[in-house]
Parts: C-alpha cells; sequence; structure tokens
C-alpha cells in the first residue's frame, strides 16, 4: 500500500463527515465577513484561505459522501491531499466528543427518570476510540512530513 494512504475506519467516516461539516460551515462564515469588508473588491487574497478550507473540506465529503448511509464503510484516502481536511473534521468531532462527555452524567440522569437506559459508556467508548484515532493520523501525517497541509 501506498505510505500516504490511509484507512478510515467505518466509524471514524461518519465521525470526520460530522466534523467536516462543521468546517465548511467555519469556512462560509469567514467568507461571509470578508464580503462586508470595505475595500474586499480589490483584495481577493483575503478570500484565499477560507476558500481554500473550504474547497479541501468539500473534496473530503465528496470522496467520503455527505450524508449517512444506512451502513458506513470504512474509506482509503490519500493523506497527502486530503490530510488536513481528515484532521480537521476529526477534531471538530472530537471537541464535541469532549463536550458529549462533560455532559453524559447529566443527560444519563435525566435518561434514568425516564426509564431509558444510560449512554455514557457508549460515549466515553466513542470519543475514546475518536481519540486514539486521531492520534493515528497525527502521527501518519508526521511520517509523511505535514500535517496533510499540501495539496499535491
Amino acid at each position: 500500500m501506498d505510505g500516504s494512504l490511509l484507512r478510515v475506519p467505518a466509524r471514524m467516516v461518519g465521525e470526520a463527515r460530522y466534523g467536516l461539516h462543521s468546517v465548511l460551515g467555519q469556512a462560509a462564515q469567514d467568507i461571509s465577513v470578508i464580503t462586508d469588508r470595505k475595500g474586499r473588491e480589490s483584495r481577493g487574497e483575503w478570500y484565499r484561505e477560507p476558500l481554500e478550507r473550504f474547497d479541501r473540506a468539500r473534496a473530503l465529503l465528496d470522496m467520503l459522501g455527505w450524508g449517512d448511509p444506512g451502513r458506513p464503510t470504512e474509506a482509503l484516502v490519500d493523506a497527502r491531499e486530503h490530510g488536513w481536511a481528515l484532521l480537521k473534521g476529526l477534531e471538530v468531532s472530537l471537541i464535541v466528543g469532549d463536550e458529549d462527555l462533560n455532559e453524559a452524567g447529566l443527560i444519563d440522569r435525566e435518561r434514568a427518570a425516564t426509564g431509558r437506559s444510560r449512554k455514557e459508556g457508549e460515549t466515553v467508548l466513542r470519543v475514546s476510540v475518536l481519540r486514539e484515532y486521531v492520534t493515528a493520523v497525527e502521527e501518519h501525517l508526521a511520517r509523511l512530513g505535514s500535517r496533510g497541509e499540501g495539496s499535491e
């Protein structure tokens, strides 16, 4: 297997997809701010970086699929081309996962009060697996000599 290819397990495809939608949204917000700035007509370079983030996230979503299929499947991703977007998407999911962990006890108490089963254990496992995978992606990108920032 080519050293730049990265296997994204089915479980992580959904996590990446979720985070990539947020990456798109943030880039779009940043573009929107620029459109309100005085002088934008003569400063096209202001758009370059948020458009690049948008395009990278969009390209990976095009490859992984935009929505949640019935049964997610693993994907092979070229880390040199999509590493930055994959890592950013996973990092967003990890931030949300950490927030879920902080709220898990309260949510489980509310669930228990209504006779529903606890989910804190599932949340802990999901975030733990996600954290391990983010570390593996970071290590893979480091071995390639980048954080997936190139778009070769």
